[in-house]
């Protein structure tokens, strides 16, 4: 697991490969699976490969771990530095986390009752019962990233290699200057520039939890590198936008709405 600081120490990325944490000859998994809520159960039920219901598993359960850590520690928390360490079994976590993460258990029996987690309508996981908390998170193959901060947040990661019909994609769901961005890249750049634009735009809809029908209300850059990743918005100057890469082979982007 990493753990990455983002503009300012203001939101965290954590960093998941799921394929270290869960397997399934070392865990009960119907534990784990007791602690999603009604909806989540559903969703993991639908996937159809073993794999990706590890990943939706594991992602889910750290998301309950680290939220339940941040609310046992003090309000004004103060951001650790970026640190990593090596990825073991999920039963012997517990040595393994920084101490400056304060105490985390990692045992099945976890009490992760009061922590209720419910869906907007367009999709937007956020806290019942903790509204200042915010929390993104997002997966693609075993690759898990987590995001928490303190303003509403939203995260994506893409395999760069991710096959998908790019041009029929682009002239359907965006807009024409975005089109114009994406069409103005060499031919040999636009996969990565597909990757990039598509995680930049899902960033910010996870953002603003508002989906796919306000696509066109924030209009992305396709130029893999660039420090204006968003290039039209109602609301422009509230964004804070960062692309990383979390693993070789793999795009990310980072959005925080500065309330």
């Amino acid at each position: 697991m990493n753990l990455l600081s983002f503009f300012d120490n203001t939101a965290q990325v954590y960093v998941i490969e799921a394929d270290d944490f869960i397997k399934p000859d070392c865990l009960d998994l119907g534990d784990y699976i007791s602690i999603l809520s009604d909806e989540e159960k559903e969703r993991f039920h639908r996937y159809k490969n073993e794999k990706a219901q590890f990943t939706f598993l594991t992602a889910r359960y750290f998301l309950r771990l680290l939220l339940n850590n941040r609310l046992l520690r003090e309000k004004n928390w103060i951001a650790t530095e970026p640190q990593s360490f090596a990825l073991q079994p999920l039963q012997s976590l517990r040595d393994s986390f920084p101490t400056s993460w304060g105490s985390i258990s990692t045992t099945r029996n976890d009490d992760f009752s009061s922590l209720i987690i419910e869906t907007s309508p367009s999709g937007k996981p956020y806290l019942k019962d903790y509204p200042s908390l915010f929390f993104n998170l997002s997966h693609t193959d075993n690759l898990i990233l987590i995001a928490i901060a303190n303003s509403p947040v939203g995260v994506d990661v893409e395999k760069n290699e991710r096959n998908a019909d790019k041009e029929a994609i682009i002239k359907h769901f965006f807009s024409e200057r975005e089109q114009q961005s994406f069409f103005s890249q060499p031919e040999e750049e636009r996969q990565l520039a597909f990757v990039k634009g598509w995680t930049r735009k899902e960033a910010i809809l996870k953002t603003t939890g508002e989906g796919l029908s306000s696509m066109k209300n924030y209009e992305v850059s396709f130029e893999p590198k660039t420090d204006i990743p968003i290039i039209n918005s109602i609301s422009v100057n509230n964004f804070k936008i960062k692309d990383f890469t979390p693993k070789d082979g793999y795009a990310a982007c980072l959005s925080l709405l500065q309330l």
